[in-house]
């Protein structure tokens, strides 16, 4: 058996060129190809990189601009989610107001979650249940994720709330548009959005946090 391991061990070291002292595959020194290097692109958009890379690849083919799209690409598109903004000028397209009815479901709701004693990460459609406003928020879904790509709700009374309670009402509104919550670092399901423009430079606001 030890004859045979150190047969195989000699065929290696032969075609592998494995070091005797620390067995390590050598390097070829003279190999000049490097890995693909991923673009100097950032997570916000820089114009003055975004002109240098078009510059840099108009200087290595000057014919892209001329250049015919690949075969199969559609030259164009057409789908409810292809719009501009000027194609919607009427809000009452895009929003959706709450009756008085809705909202005394949606607060009878909030207090049926509460009478669970579960904690917010449980917040479904079962635990939190809009037997009419349900079927309407399943409407504004098919529209959000086929149709246009949004809309507003709009009337739900947030100051009459506890910022806990905005909480469990927003996840569990949403639990009927979307039963899927994405996780972030660190660990979280809801993000506030604020525009911090007015008190901070733009150097120090970086990405969403």
């Amino acid at each position: 058996m030890a004859v045979a391991v150190q047969h195989v061990t000699d065929i290696l070291k032969t075609h592998l060129s494995i070091s005797n002292s620390n067995h390590v595959l050598d390097t070829p020194r003279n190999d000049t190809t490097s890995a693909p290097q991923q673009p100097d692109i950032e997570y916000h958009p820089d114009e003055t990189k975004w002109k240098a890379r078009t510059a840099r690849r108009l200087a290595e083919d000057p014919s892209l601009p001329k250049a015919s799209l690949p075969e199969g690409w559609p030259t164009k598109l057409e789908s409810p989610l292809v719009w501009k903004g000027s194609d919607w000028k009427d809000e009452k397209e895009w929003v959706y107001e709450l009756s008085e009815a809705q909202i005394k479901e949606i607060d009878d709701a909030l207090k049926h979650f509460r009478g669970l004693d579960k904690p917010l990460g449980l917040i479904s459609t079962s635990t939190f249940p809009l037997p009419t406003l349900g079927p309407v928020l399943a409407d504004l879904s098919r529209e959000l994720h086929t149709g246009r790509g949004f809309f507003v709700l709009r009337t739900i009374p947030v100051e009459s709330y506890t910022r806990e309670e905005n909480v469990i009402i927003y996840a569990g509104v949403s639990s009927h548009v979307g039963n899927l919550r994405a996780v972030q670092y660190p660990p979280s399901v809801l993000g506030h959005i604020k525009d911090l423009t007015s008190t901070l430079p733009k150097e120090a606001i970086g990405g969403p946090q």
